[in-house]
């Protein structure tokens, strides 16, 4: 994205570069992640609307 027009090495410096180049080599996709939100949706579903408000309250209450 726009990465194209920027010196190899310059590139190699970038943590943003970094950061993509971890997703893209996982596919995008991280299965115990997956798997630990399929858990708590079984655990303590909500409406989605409802799920940030959910998520903090199960935090502060950790």
């Amino acid at each position: 994205l726009g990465g194209e027009r920027l010196p190899a090495d310059m590139l190699a410096l970038s943590s943003e570069t970094t950061i993509h180049d971890f997703f893209r080599s996982q596919g995008n996709h991280f299965d115990s992640l997956e798997r630990a939100a399929e858990n708590l949706a079984e655990e303590q579903p909500c409406p989605s609307d409802e799920m940030q408000m959910m998520l903090k309250a199960r935090l502060r209450d950790r």
